[in-house]
């Protein structure tokens, strides 16, 4: 594994360790914001179901608008 970090370095320079390295960022950022999307989704219904209340979602609605 030396012989093909030294080989890597060598032909492609050290920026050669970080190529993809901008496609993964903007993956792990979509994902992130996607899932915190979800959750907050998640914890809007998990509410109303807790406290039978849909007044809540209505405010939460009408605030963000």
């Amino acid at each position: 594994t030396l012989d093909a970090i030294g080989k890597m370095i060598q032909h492609e320079g050290f920026g050669g360790f970080y190529k993809g390295m901008n496609t993964k960022i903007v993956q792990s950022v979509l994902a992130a914001a996607i899932l915190f999307m979800v959750k907050e989704e998640l914890v809007k219904v998990a509410r109303v179901l807790v406290t039978g209340n849909v007044g809540l979602v209505e405010k939460v609605k009408t605030r963000t608008s």
